[in-house]
């Protein structure tokens, strides 16, 4: 009898050089098989993961972690504790003594395990620290740019600058270490992307990377209280801070004269209001009528208080309702689909799907591409975050969730079964050109092209 192999759900890109294996399960191990269905690597493991940019996770029985590559082969054997996969492709990895390293995605050795701390890389370089607690930084080759020999230092903002501190003074510097600014105060805060940074020495001070020290002005300000964002934009400055459990963003202008302070029900809401959620508007709410409206920075209702229903500002979109019909509205206020929409199916990750009068639309607010054939009938459940499968007349289409264009049919398809759990918890699973679908009991495999590949029980 057969042991039925599950394929794993990713949610990673994979091009078809990277299909050559594919995880599966049989009983309770894991392994790799290509797409015929033939073992590569034997169920051994208690754990796998899909490949990523050519090398995949794999945990023994121990619980330690290795890395095979795309075509089988075991680049590193289990010895790790922890990883962390970063943006630029490295991996850090955790010994079994608790110290982190870095490799590449050949499995080659970038920086031995010997720091008790790394954090992400940031504009090419990491921060991390030495066993002995002291900060510095690491680049992509591994090599110390920054000598481990401060008590603290920030992430490197896109500008390639860093904050750190030695003892009681505080340093702006470059990724050579360079210093370029010089301060007698005790850092307590982060540098941002717009070149800002607080410093904390009895009133709060804000520095631009330019040197300009601007004084906050306002009698708002306690030693006790802590900021824990800040936002520059349109020569307007933000900040969050919490008191005694209340949130608040209070509102500058470049010179450090207070503007106005608003409180907000949770730390969320201040995030999304943050310098008017860098949207120019922001969302304000008429207890009395029971009603949401918009207003802009200087206090003026440019959307009056008639929406039965008003989000936060979401990948530039704000969802509304009034009189029983969903929209959204861009920063500017005007109203995004000309579409009468009754219903909003889902709204999450970066695409949702709208109930028109003519069907049901797909919408990606990130890509800001739309569906262009209008659906009779949508099934929630059939998505995870890159795909949606669509099956209606006996046809099953796989569409690309970021560009919204199908990318293979599937002919003769009524019915998919949506197992309780694992990884074909919404019936099917797709894993670089490849998808499988729970049919009948049975794992099936196709191709994009419709071409049925194996199935088992």
């Amino acid at each position: 009898m057969k042991s039925k192999l599950l394929l794993w759900i990713t949610f990673v890109t994979c091009t078809t050089a990277f299909s050559q294996i594919l995880p599966a399960r049989m009983n309770s191990s894991w392994g790799f098989i290509d797409h015929t269905g033939a073992w590569l690597i034997p169920p051994i493991y208690r754990e796998v993961e899909p490949p990523v940019l050519g090398l995949a996770k794999v945990v023994d029985k121990k619980g330690k972690i290795g890395f095979v590559n795309s075509q089988g082969q075991l680049i590193i054997k289990p010895k790790y504790f922890e990883i962390k996969r970063y943006d630029n492709g490295l991996i850090a990895t955790m010994d079994t003594n608790r110290l982190w390293g870095v490799i590449d995605t050949n499995g080659a050795i970038i920086s031995q395990n010997k720091f008790n701390i790394m954090r992400p890389y940031c504009n090419r370089m990491a921060a991390v620290q030495t066993t002995k607690g002291l900060w510095g930084a690491i680049d992509e080759s591994g090599a110390i740019k920054v000598p481990c020999k401060y008590n603290f230092i920030s992430e490197f903002n896109i500008y390639g600058k860093a904050i750190v501190v030695n003892r009681s003074r505080t340093y702006v510097i470059d990724s050579t270490n360079r210093i370029l600014m010089s301060f007698s105060f005790k850092y307590n805060g982060g540098l941002n992307d717009e070149g800002h940074f607080f410093i904390e020495q009895g009133n709060k001070r804000l520095i631009t990377d330019k040197g300009k020290i601007i004084n906050l002005r306002s009698p708002i300000w306690i030693e006790s209280e802590s900021e824990k964002m800040i936002c520059s934009y349109d020569s307007v400055i933000g900040i969050v801070r919490e008191e005694k459990k209340r949130h608040y963003v209070a509102y500058y202008d470049m010179n450090g004269f207070f503007l106005k302070e608003k409180n907000f029900s949770n730390y969320e809401e201040c995030i999304e209001n943050l310098c008017w959620g860098d949207t120019g508007i922001y969302r304000t709410f008429d207890s009395i009528n029971q009603k949401y409206g918009f207003k802009s920075r200087n206090g003026e209702l440019i959307i009056p208080y008639e929406l039965d229903f008003a989000g936060f500002f979401y990948l530039g979109y704000s969802t509304i309702m009034k009189d029983g019909k969903w929209n959204f509205i861009n920063p500017s206020g005007n109203i995004v689909f000309k579409y009468s929409i009754t219903d909003i199916l889902w709204n999450e990750y970066s695409t949702c799907c709208l109930k028109t009068d003519s069907g049901f639309i797909l919408y990606n607010k990130l890509t800001k591409k739309i569906s262009q054939q209008h659906f009779k009938t949508i099934n929630p459940k059939m998505r995870n975050q890159q795909w949606y499968l669509h099956i209606e007349n006996g046809m099953a289409q796989i569409i690309d969730l970021n560009d919204l264009k199908t990318k293979g049919n599937l002919e003769g398809i009524t019915s998919i079964t949506q197992e309780n759990n694992g990884p074909f918890s919404n019936g099917f699973c797709v894993f670089g050109n490849y998808i499988g679908l729970v049919i009948k009991n049975k794992i099936v495999y196709y191709d994009f092209s419709g071409t049925k590949l194996f199935e088992e029980d």
